[in-house]
């Protein structure tokens, strides 16, 4: 595998495929460490330490910029909503069904109302975001709430923006590499916060730990024997057929044979 990783930064084209990547990469997770302005940045770590707010699913696809409430805070999550909602119209509406049978011309026109769509549920999100946790702001003031609105859609259509750039000049899809790499980036605070209920609440938390880990291994060993009895199941039928086409063929010769003779 790293020969092949190798042989492949050889080649021009997808070495500068790779670090232009990289470099977006790098311009995710900075964005995830600018605050939104008036936030107090005090309440909001002892916030995310008490009720562990880093530990949600979408902290985790947003890189844990949800829990420091940075202006990447809803990262590519009204992108997502915005691409689902679209396809589930392509197939409700006969209009955005026909668009999508255009070819090239009609996939763009559905992917700018998708960055439409993008901006409308950035906003909706944005204005609950900021209206359920106005008290983390030190200032109150209606002009410090619109302009958190302003940074968080801004941030979340720019995060959609590079996400578009890395599908379009990068490698993979933009989206999932955002996804991934947001997920990545929070391996680090998993494994802290594993060590922590290990070290820091005695047998408890090693307990803890040793059930979530067990919980885990049962769930991988069921889901190889599942895969086992499919291909099992899949392997009989083969058989199956088999014999049955054989037993067609060896009728079709005896009768011809019969026939002949």
């Amino acid at each position: 595998m790293f020969k092949i990783f190798v042989n492949s930064w050889k080649t021009k084209e997808i070495r500068n495929k790779i670090l232009y990547t990289l470099m977006i990469f790098a311009i995710v997770r900075l964005g995830t460490q600018i605050a939104l302005p008036g936030i107090d940045t005090a309440g909001v770590i002892a916030a995310r330490e008490n009720a562990s707010m880093a530990g949600t699913l979408y902290s985790v696809i947003a890189g844990g910029a949800n829990s420091s409430w940075s202006i990447f805070a809803m990262g590519i999550g009204p992108y997502i909503n915005a691409s689902i909602i679209m396809q589930l119209l392509t197939i409700a509406i006969p209009k955005f069904e026909q668009l999508s049978k255009e070819g090239p011309d009609g996939r763009k026109k559905l992917q700018s109302y998708s960055r439409y769509l993008t901006v409308i549920l950035a906003l909706i999100q944005g204005i609950g975001l900021t209206y359920t946790y106005h008290n983390m702001y030190l200032v109150h003031s209606p002009l410090v709430y619109v302009a958190s609105v302003f940074c968080l859609v801004c941030g979340s259509t720019f995060v959609m923006w590079l996400a578009e750039q890395i599908t379009a000049s990068g490698i993979g899809n933009g989206s999932s590499m955002i996804i991934f790499i947001n997920i990545v980036s929070n391996l680090p605070t998993g494994a802290a916060t594993m060590y922590y209920l290990i070290s820091g609440s005695g047998a408890a938390g090693a307990a803890k730990v040793a059930a979530i880990l067990l919980i885990l291994i049962v769930l991988l060993i069921l889901f190889v024997i599942l895969i086992l009895l499919i291909f099992l199941v899949l392997l009989i039928l083969f058989i199956i057929l088999i014999f049955v086409l054989v037993l067609l063929i060896f009728l079709l010769l005896l009768i011809l044979l019969i026939l002949i003779i």
